[in-house]
Order: C-alpha cells, then structure tokens, then sequence
C-alpha cells in the first residue's frame, strides 16, 4: 500500500476522508484529547506502531467487568501508561459501569467531556479536535460521540483510528 491523495467526501456540514496505513508507518496525530476504550484484545494497542500522539490528555473508558484483574485488560493499561509516558502526555481513566449500562455510562461521559473541553480545548470553550481509537470500543459509544460533536458543538473535528484485528 502506499501513500494516496486524501480525498474529501462531503455531506452538507460533514466532511468524510479514509486513510489506511502501511505496518511499520507512523503519523503525527494532534488533537486536544485521544479516547481509547481499555480492553483484553491485542489490538487495543495497535495504534502504538501507526501513530505518534501529540495530545493534552489521552482518556481511557474503563468499563467495569464480570472478573476484576483481568491479565490481558492489566497488560493493555500498562501498555497505555507507558505510551503516555514515552508521548509525554497524561493519562486518564474514567471508571464506567459495565458497557451495557449506557445510560449511566453516557451521563458520566457528558459531564466529564464538558469539564474537558473547558480545561483542554483548544477552541472556545470546546474541544476542536478528539482522536477516538475505536478498536475495542462499543459501537454506540462511537455513536454518542459522533452525537454530541454535532447536536452540542462541543467537538468540532472527530478523527478515528482503528485497528484490524
């Protein structure tokens, strides 16, 4: 694969582009905040090898499960801590009941975006650009996102990165 023109798809207000990248290829990503969803699978972590984060902070979706200490989840929250050490960025964990209980998972979510983008933005009072590693997160998490960005305003660009897996 090699590096192509970025083209742009658009939709009234939305603009679409779709980049795919090389194994062993890197790109700087700048944003006001990355959202990671922690998980078991290995690619959880991919982004490590795609990308270079130049961030304020990375926030990590902990959702709360069945089995506590699970080896693989505790594995990929090291890995986490330690890419945010070596990008020199902070990194912070939002504890969230399981991912079923959306609603109250969604109520915590929006609270905590709003005191972000006032700490964080980079755009009056909101986030101007959010990177979402959406490997492992759930779909209507994903969905919530892309919802507040447009009916709040409070995220003028979203850029998502996921990892085949």
């Amino acid at each position: 694969m090699t590096a192509s023109t970025v083209e742009y798809r658009v939709f009234g207000h939305l603009a679409v582009t779709e980049k795919a990248r090389d194994a062993g290829t890197c790109e700087t990503m700048e944003a006001d905040i990355a959202i990671v969803a922690l998980g078991w699978e290995t690619r959880f972590a991919a982004f490590e090898n795609h990308l270079d984060l130049k961030v304020g902070k990375i926030v990590v979706l902990d959702f709360a499960l069945k089995e506590a200490n699970v080896p693989a989840v505790e594995e990929n929250r090291r890995k986490l801590i330690a890419m945010g050490t070596r990008w020199g960025v902070e990194v912070t964990a939002i504890t969230l009941e399981p991912s079923i209980e959306y609603q109250k998972n969604i109520n915590l979510l929006d609270h905590l975006l709003t005191q972000m983008a006032a700490s964080c933005g980079s755009y009056e009072g909101s986030l101007r650009k959010v990177f979402v590693e959406c490997s492992t997160m759930p779909r209507i998490y994903i969905q919530w996102l892309i919802a507040v960005a447009f009916k709040k305003m409070s995220i003028q660009s979203l850029e998502f990165g996921y990892a085949e897996g």
